[in-house]
């Protein structure tokens, strides 16, 4: 799938401030939600906030065991 640079470049942010992969998914026309894995360690977690609050609309769920972190971004 490919995104545009300012979602590649959040992309790579959430990655380094998680640790984890980061997963990339369209959830409708012109939005790309990046998912990740939430950090065990609790001084990753101001990083991990700043980048998913530069996002239009942010989260977390944790419906598969796991806490997942995501936030959405506008793409064309």
């Amino acid at each position: 799938m490919e995104i545009g640079m300012r979602a590649s470049t959040l992309r790579a942010a959430l990655g380094q401030a998680t640790g984890a992969r980061v997963r990339v998914e369209r959830t409708a026309p012109g939005i790309v939600r990046l998912i990740a894995a939430a950090p065990t360690e609790i001084d990753r977690w101001p990083e991990v906030l700043e980048v998913i609050q530069a996002g239009r609309t942010w989260g977390s769920m944790d419906a598969t065991g796991e806490v997942r972190v995501w936030t959405e971004v506008e793409e064309p």
